[in-house]
Formats: structure tokens, C-alpha cells, sequence
């Protein structure tokens, strides 16, 4: 997982068996995780880091 928007920069492999958020230590998995959607994504302005290409919805 990327910290910033910037792909550039090193990111970090949360631990498979206990992944936890590495600003709030709050568990990643669980009934409150759910995958960004694009108005996340822009609001956070990780919306330059999106590959359309890899967008599977359209088509």
C-alpha cells in the first residue's frame, strides 16, 4: 500500500494475518473496510494514480 499518491514512493505490505492501517493501527479487514470508489479517490487527489486500462467495470 501506497501512504501517498505518488507511486513513485516506497510503499508498504501490511501483515497478511493482522493488517492493520499504518496512520490509526485499526484493523484493514473487517465490516467497516470496503474498496475506494472514484469519489475517494478524488477527494484523497489519488485520482492521477488511476490506470484506466485496468478499470474491469467499463467495457
Amino acid at each position: 500500500m501506497w501512504l501517498e499518491p505518488d507511486l513513485s514512493t516506497a510503499h508498504q505490505y501490511p501483515d497478511v494475518e493482522d493488517a492493520k492501517c499504518p496512520i490509526c493501527n485499526d484493523a484493514l479487514w473487517g465490516p467497516n473496510s470496503r474498496w475506494a470508489n472514484r469519489d475517494d479517490l478524488t477527494g484523497l487527489e489519488w485520482d492521477l494514480a488511476i490506470n484506466p486500462a485496468l478499470d474491469t467495470t467499463q467495457g
